[in-house]
Protein backbone atom coordinates (compact mmCIF):
# COMPACT_ATOMS: atom_id res chain seq x y z
CA UNK A 1 0.00 0.00 0.00
CA UNK A 2 2.77 2.37 0.81
CA UNK A 3 4.01 1.83 -2.51
CA UNK A 4 1.02 2.54 -4.48
CA UNK A 5 1.24 5.71 -2.40
CA UNK A 6 4.72 6.83 -3.12
CA UNK A 7 4.13 5.97 -6.91
CA UNK A 8 0.44 8.11 -6.79
CA UNK A 9 2.74 11.02 -4.95
CA UNK A 10 5.52 10.70 -7.84
CA UNK A 11 3.06 10.82 -10.78
CA UNK A 12 1.14 14.00 -9.41
CA UNK A 13 4.03 15.88 -8.36
CA UNK A 14 5.75 15.45 -11.90
CA UNK A 15 2.35 16.59 -13.56
CA UNK A 16 2.47 19.69 -11.49
CA UNK A 17 5.67 20.28 -12.76
CA UNK A 18 4.82 19.87 -16.15
CA UNK A 19 1.91 22.78 -15.28
CA UNK A 20 4.32 24.96 -13.20
CA UNK A 21 7.15 25.28 -15.32
CA UNK A 22 6.03 24.92 -18.74
CA UNK A 23 8.28 25.08 -21.74
CA UNK A 24 11.39 24.96 -19.31
CA UNK A 25 10.24 21.80 -17.79
CA UNK A 26 12.45 18.63 -18.73
CA UNK A 27 9.86 16.53 -18.32
CA UNK A 28 7.56 18.27 -20.87
CA UNK A 29 6.17 16.44 -24.40
CA UNK A 30 9.08 17.04 -27.21
CA UNK A 31 7.11 15.24 -29.47
CA UNK A 32 6.09 18.45 -31.27
CA UNK A 33 9.39 20.48 -31.46
CA UNK A 34 10.39 19.29 -35.13
CA UNK A 35 7.23 22.08 -36.17
CA UNK A 36 8.90 24.64 -34.30
CA UNK A 37 12.34 24.22 -36.71
CA UNK A 38 13.61 27.02 -39.15
CA UNK A 39 16.20 27.35 -41.47
CA UNK A 40 19.60 28.99 -40.79
CA UNK A 41 21.67 31.24 -43.18
CA UNK A 42 24.22 29.72 -44.71
CA UNK A 43 27.87 30.05 -43.39
CA UNK A 44 30.09 33.17 -45.42
CA UNK A 45 32.87 31.75 -46.71
CA UNK A 46 36.17 34.06 -47.23
CA UNK A 47 36.37 34.24 -51.18
CA UNK A 48 39.90 33.23 -51.01
CA UNK A 49 38.81 30.41 -49.21
CA UNK A 50 37.12 26.88 -50.91
CA UNK A 51 33.79 27.02 -49.75
CA UNK A 52 32.72 23.75 -51.35
CA UNK A 53 33.28 21.68 -47.79
CA UNK A 54 30.32 23.94 -46.18
CA UNK A 55 27.96 23.64 -49.37
CA UNK A 56 24.82 21.80 -49.36
CA UNK A 57 24.76 18.12 -48.88
CA UNK A 58 21.34 17.79 -50.01
CA UNK A 59 20.31 20.68 -52.24
CA UNK A 60 16.85 20.80 -53.16
CA UNK A 61 16.11 21.22 -56.98
CA UNK A 62 13.28 24.12 -57.89
CA UNK A 63 10.43 23.22 -58.96
CA UNK A 64 9.68 24.70 -62.12
CA UNK A 65 6.39 25.63 -63.56
CA UNK A 66 3.92 24.51 -60.85
CA UNK A 67 0.21 24.82 -61.97
CA UNK A 68 -1.39 27.10 -59.05
CA UNK A 69 -4.25 24.04 -58.56
CA UNK A 70 -0.97 21.79 -57.53
CA UNK A 71 -0.53 24.42 -54.65
CA UNK A 72 -2.39 24.58 -51.26
CA UNK A 73 -3.05 27.39 -49.21
CA UNK A 74 -1.44 26.26 -45.90
CA UNK A 75 1.09 23.15 -46.10
CA UNK A 76 1.34 20.57 -42.88
CA UNK A 77 4.81 19.07 -41.96
CA UNK A 78 4.38 15.62 -42.20
CA UNK A 79 5.66 13.83 -38.12
CA UNK A 80 8.23 11.55 -38.80
CA UNK A 81 7.63 8.09 -39.71
CA UNK A 82 8.06 5.37 -36.67
CA UNK A 83 10.16 2.06 -36.76
CA UNK A 84 12.28 3.12 -39.98
CA UNK A 85 15.10 0.79 -39.11
CA UNK A 86 12.50 -2.13 -38.66
CA UNK A 87 12.88 -4.66 -41.69
CA UNK A 88 9.61 -5.23 -43.47
CA UNK A 89 8.96 -8.52 -45.75
CA UNK A 90 7.79 -7.36 -49.00
CA UNK A 91 3.65 -8.13 -49.64
CA UNK A 92 3.23 -10.74 -52.91
CA UNK A 93 0.32 -11.88 -54.79
CA UNK A 94 -0.40 -13.34 -57.88
CA UNK A 95 -2.77 -11.44 -60.37
CA UNK A 96 -4.83 -13.13 -63.30
CA UNK A 97 -6.78 -11.11 -66.26
CA UNK A 98 -7.75 -11.83 -69.73
CA UNK A 99 -5.72 -15.02 -69.46
CA UNK A 100 -2.35 -13.76 -68.66
CA UNK A 101 -0.86 -13.84 -64.62
CA UNK A 102 1.65 -12.32 -63.20
CA UNK A 103 3.73 -11.77 -59.54
CA UNK A 104 2.96 -8.69 -58.28
CA UNK A 105 5.65 -7.67 -55.38
CA UNK A 106 5.46 -4.17 -53.13
CA UNK A 107 9.37 -4.00 -54.00
CA UNK A 108 11.32 -1.53 -56.51
CA UNK A 109 12.75 -3.32 -59.58
CA UNK A 110 16.37 -2.66 -58.28
CA UNK A 111 15.96 -4.69 -54.77
CA UNK A 112 13.58 -7.35 -56.75
CA UNK A 113 16.45 -8.15 -59.37
CA UNK A 114 18.71 -10.03 -57.10
CA UNK A 115 15.99 -11.49 -55.03
CA UNK A 116 14.81 -13.13 -58.35
CA UNK A 117 18.45 -13.90 -59.31
CA UNK A 118 19.29 -15.70 -56.05
CA UNK A 119 15.60 -17.56 -56.09
CA UNK A 120 17.23 -19.10 -59.59
CA UNK A 121 20.67 -19.96 -58.22
CA UNK A 122 18.85 -21.67 -54.88
CA UNK A 123 16.94 -23.71 -56.91
CA UNK A 124 19.39 -25.01 -59.51
CA UNK A 125 18.05 -23.52 -62.20
CA UNK A 126 21.31 -21.36 -63.71
CA UNK A 127 21.10 -18.33 -66.01
CA UNK A 128 22.18 -18.64 -69.45
CA UNK A 129 21.10 -14.72 -70.22
CA UNK A 130 20.48 -11.33 -67.87
CA UNK A 131 19.31 -8.13 -68.99
CA UNK A 132 18.95 -6.00 -66.46
CA UNK A 133 18.26 -2.62 -68.89
CA UNK A 134 15.20 -4.59 -69.81
CA UNK A 135 14.38 -7.09 -66.96
CA UNK A 136 15.05 -10.35 -68.88
CA UNK A 137 16.38 -13.35 -67.48
CA UNK A 138 16.53 -16.98 -69.38
CA UNK A 139 17.21 -19.96 -67.36
CA UNK A 140 19.43 -22.69 -68.81
CA UNK A 141 17.63 -25.86 -70.32
CA UNK A 142 17.21 -28.28 -67.78
CA UNK A 143 15.69 -31.80 -67.20
CA UNK A 144 12.64 -31.42 -64.61
CA UNK A 145 11.63 -34.44 -62.35
CA UNK A 146 11.78 -37.74 -64.21
CA UNK A 147 11.17 -35.99 -67.91
CA UNK A 148 14.42 -37.41 -68.72
CA UNK A 149 13.89 -36.83 -72.65
CA UNK A 150 12.59 -33.44 -72.25
CA UNK A 151 14.50 -30.27 -71.86
CA UNK A 152 12.81 -26.70 -70.30
CA UNK A 153 14.03 -23.51 -70.76
CA UNK A 154 11.98 -20.34 -68.25
CA UNK A 155 11.94 -16.49 -68.93
CA UNK A 156 11.19 -14.42 -66.62
CA UNK A 157 10.41 -10.83 -67.52
CA UNK A 158 10.80 -8.02 -64.73
CA UNK A 159 8.70 -4.28 -65.29
CA UNK A 160 8.24 -1.74 -63.30
CA UNK A 161 4.67 -2.06 -61.60
CA UNK A 162 1.37 0.12 -61.92
CA UNK A 163 2.09 1.35 -58.56
CA UNK A 164 5.56 3.10 -57.57
CA UNK A 165 8.01 0.48 -56.07
CA UNK A 166 6.47 -2.30 -57.33
CA UNK A 167 7.22 -5.16 -59.69
CA UNK A 168 5.88 -6.76 -61.95
CA UNK A 169 7.13 -10.30 -63.05
CA UNK A 170 5.69 -12.10 -66.31
CA UNK A 171 7.32 -16.08 -66.52
CA UNK A 172 7.13 -17.89 -69.47
CA UNK A 173 8.22 -21.84 -70.61
CA UNK A 174 9.07 -23.78 -73.38
CA UNK A 175 10.02 -27.32 -74.06
CA UNK A 176 11.66 -29.73 -76.52
CA UNK A 177 12.40 -32.89 -76.74
CA UNK A 178 16.24 -33.83 -76.49
CA UNK A 179 16.53 -35.33 -80.32
CA UNK A 180 14.27 -32.32 -81.31
CA UNK A 181 16.07 -29.51 -80.23
CA UNK A 182 15.94 -27.53 -83.51
CA UNK A 183 19.76 -25.55 -84.76
CA UNK A 184 18.93 -22.33 -84.56
CA UNK A 185 16.24 -21.73 -81.58
CA UNK A 186 13.19 -18.94 -82.37
CA UNK A 187 13.09 -15.77 -80.99
CA UNK A 188 10.85 -15.63 -77.10
CA UNK A 189 6.92 -14.30 -78.16
CA UNK A 190 4.03 -13.14 -76.24
CA UNK A 191 1.75 -16.12 -77.53
CA UNK A 192 2.18 -18.11 -73.89
CA UNK A 193 3.98 -20.67 -73.02
CA UNK A 194 4.50 -24.88 -73.92
CA UNK A 195 3.41 -25.90 -70.51
CA UNK A 196 1.27 -23.83 -68.27
CA UNK A 197 1.36 -26.43 -65.89
CA UNK A 198 5.22 -25.96 -65.71
CA UNK A 199 4.73 -22.20 -65.89
CA UNK A 200 2.71 -22.16 -63.12
CA UNK A 201 4.62 -24.10 -60.82
CA UNK A 202 7.62 -21.78 -61.29
CA UNK A 203 5.05 -18.68 -60.83
CA UNK A 204 3.91 -20.34 -57.86
CA UNK A 205 7.36 -21.23 -56.61
CA UNK A 206 8.58 -17.92 -56.55
CA UNK A 207 6.01 -15.73 -55.88
CA UNK A 208 6.32 -17.74 -51.94
CA UNK A 209 10.09 -17.36 -52.09
CA UNK A 210 10.12 -14.04 -52.42
CA UNK A 211 6.77 -13.18 -50.21
CA UNK A 212 9.07 -14.88 -47.12
CA UNK A 213 12.10 -12.92 -48.12
CA UNK A 214 13.75 -10.15 -46.32
CA UNK A 215 12.84 -6.99 -48.35
CA UNK A 216 15.66 -5.29 -47.30
CA UNK A 217 18.10 -7.87 -47.81
CA UNK A 218 20.10 -6.70 -51.09
CA UNK A 219 19.76 -4.06 -53.81
CA UNK A 220 20.69 -4.02 -57.34
CA UNK A 221 22.08 -1.03 -59.00
CA UNK A 222 21.73 -2.55 -62.31
CA UNK A 223 18.26 -3.39 -61.22
CA UNK A 224 17.22 -0.12 -61.06
CA UNK A 225 17.48 0.60 -65.05
CA UNK A 226 14.17 -1.91 -64.76
CA UNK A 227 10.94 -0.42 -65.29
CA UNK A 228 12.24 3.48 -67.15
CA UNK A 229 9.26 3.81 -68.98
CA UNK A 230 6.33 4.16 -66.27
CA UNK A 231 3.12 2.70 -66.87
CA UNK A 232 0.93 5.32 -65.44
CA UNK A 233 1.73 9.48 -65.29
CA UNK A 234 -0.66 12.27 -64.57
CA UNK A 235 -0.52 15.21 -66.37
CA UNK A 236 -0.78 18.73 -65.15
CA UNK A 237 -1.19 20.92 -67.55
CA UNK A 238 -1.74 24.61 -67.05
CA UNK A 239 -4.69 25.57 -69.16
CA UNK A 240 -6.65 22.65 -68.43
CA UNK A 241 -8.15 19.86 -66.74
CA UNK A 242 -5.27 17.51 -65.04
CA UNK A 243 -5.80 13.82 -66.48
CA UNK A 244 -4.31 10.87 -66.07
CA UNK A 245 -2.46 8.39 -68.50
CA UNK A 246 -2.31 4.80 -68.39
CA UNK A 247 0.31 2.73 -70.56
CA UNK A 248 -2.20 0.18 -70.97
CA UNK A 249 -4.19 -2.46 -72.81
CA UNK A 250 -8.36 -0.92 -72.18
CA UNK A 251 -8.90 -4.16 -70.63
CA UNK A 252 -5.87 -3.98 -68.23
CA UNK A 253 -6.15 -0.34 -67.78
CA UNK A 254 -9.93 -0.73 -66.55
CA UNK A 255 -9.29 -3.49 -64.15
CA UNK A 256 -6.66 -0.72 -62.13
CA UNK A 257 -9.20 1.97 -62.62
CA UNK A 258 -12.13 0.08 -61.09
CA UNK A 259 -10.12 -1.64 -58.28
CA UNK A 260 -9.00 2.27 -57.40
CA UNK A 261 -12.46 3.17 -57.01
CA UNK A 262 -13.23 0.22 -54.77
CA UNK A 263 -11.36 1.35 -51.81
CA UNK A 264 -10.13 3.86 -49.34
CA UNK A 265 -12.24 6.87 -49.50
CA UNK A 266 -13.97 6.54 -52.51
CA UNK A 267 -17.02 4.62 -53.32
CA UNK A 268 -18.08 3.30 -56.18
CA UNK A 269 -21.33 3.91 -57.36
CA UNK A 270 -22.42 2.42 -60.46
CA UNK A 271 -20.05 1.71 -63.63
CA UNK A 272 -20.53 0.90 -67.31
CA UNK A 273 -17.74 -1.42 -68.65
CA UNK A 274 -19.01 -1.22 -72.07
CA UNK A 275 -18.23 2.40 -72.48
CA UNK A 276 -15.38 2.75 -69.71
CA UNK A 277 -17.90 5.15 -67.52
CA UNK A 278 -17.89 5.37 -63.62
CA UNK A 279 -20.04 7.39 -61.12
CA UNK A 280 -18.25 7.04 -57.85
CA UNK A 281 -18.40 9.35 -54.44
CA UNK A 282 -14.89 10.63 -53.16
CA UNK A 283 -14.47 11.96 -49.39
CA UNK A 284 -11.31 14.24 -49.65
CA UNK A 285 -11.38 13.24 -45.79
CA UNK A 286 -11.40 10.44 -44.55
CA UNK A 287 -14.98 9.45 -42.40
CA UNK A 288 -15.08 9.11 -38.65
CA UNK A 289 -16.02 6.32 -37.34
CA UNK A 290 -18.31 8.65 -35.02
CA UNK A 291 -19.55 7.38 -31.49
CA UNK A 292 -23.35 7.78 -30.40
CA UNK A 293 -22.20 10.16 -28.06
CA UNK A 294 -20.22 12.11 -30.81
CA UNK A 295 -23.01 12.11 -33.10
CA UNK A 296 -25.20 13.37 -30.03
CA UNK A 297 -23.51 15.98 -29.75
CA UNK A 298 -23.80 17.41 -33.20
CA UNK A 299 -21.02 15.45 -35.12
CA UNK A 300 -20.74 14.47 -38.70
CA UNK A 301 -19.00 13.00 -41.27
CA UNK A 302 -17.93 15.18 -43.99
CA UNK A 303 -20.73 14.72 -47.01
CA UNK A 304 -18.75 12.61 -49.99
CA UNK A 305 -18.57 14.39 -53.83
CA UNK A 306 -19.96 12.34 -56.74
CA UNK A 307 -17.81 12.48 -59.55
CA UNK A 308 -17.73 10.73 -62.96
CA UNK A 309 -14.71 9.24 -64.49
CA UNK A 310 -14.36 8.64 -67.97
CA UNK A 311 -11.70 6.62 -69.71
CA UNK A 312 -10.73 6.98 -73.69
CA UNK A 313 -8.27 5.54 -75.52
CA UNK A 314 -6.13 8.07 -77.71
CA UNK A 315 -3.17 6.43 -80.15
CA UNK A 316 -3.09 2.98 -78.02
CA UNK A 317 -3.34 4.68 -74.60
CA UNK A 318 -5.63 5.23 -71.99
CA UNK A 319 -6.90 8.84 -70.68
CA UNK A 320 -8.53 9.77 -67.47
CA UNK A 321 -10.64 12.25 -66.99
CA UNK A 322 -13.08 13.52 -64.62
CA UNK A 323 -16.27 15.15 -64.35
CA UNK A 324 -19.19 16.45 -62.56
CA UNK A 325 -22.46 13.70 -62.63
CA UNK A 326 -24.19 16.41 -65.49
CA UNK A 327 -20.67 15.56 -67.65
CA UNK A 328 -19.52 18.91 -67.28
CA UNK A 329 -15.80 19.76 -66.41
CA UNK A 330 -14.73 20.34 -62.64
CA UNK A 331 -12.87 22.55 -61.18
CA UNK A 332 -8.99 21.71 -61.87
CA UNK A 333 -8.19 21.79 -58.25
CA UNK A 334 -10.67 19.16 -57.56
CA UNK A 335 -9.66 17.10 -60.40
CA UNK A 336 -5.84 17.11 -59.27
CA UNK A 337 -7.50 15.69 -55.89
CA UNK A 338 -9.26 13.00 -57.38
CA UNK A 339 -6.53 11.55 -59.50
CA UNK A 340 -3.90 11.69 -57.17
CA UNK A 341 -5.49 9.55 -55.21
CA UNK A 342 -6.59 6.98 -57.50
CA UNK A 343 -3.03 7.17 -58.62
CA UNK A 344 -2.27 6.04 -54.88
CA UNK A 345 -4.54 3.19 -55.10
CA UNK A 346 -4.12 1.85 -58.80
CA UNK A 347 -3.17 -1.74 -58.87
Amino acid sequence: MIRIVLVLSLVLITSGCTRLLGDNNPFRNRSNDYLQASSLEDIQVPENLDSQAVGQLYPVPEAGEVPDYQLDDEFVVPRVEANLNESTTSAVKIQRLAGESWILTSSPPGETWPRVRNFLANNELPTEFANAATGTIDTSWVELEEEQETVHQFRLKLEQGVQVNTTEIVIQHRQYQVDAMPAVLPEWTLSGSDNLEREDWLRNELAQSLAIDDVTSSASLLGQEIGAAVKVRLETPANENPYMLLFLNEERAWAAVTYALEIDTINLIERDDASDIADFEFYEVEPEDLSWFAKLRGRRNAEPVPYRLKMIEEEGDQVIRIFNLDDTPVDQREAFIVLTRLRANLS
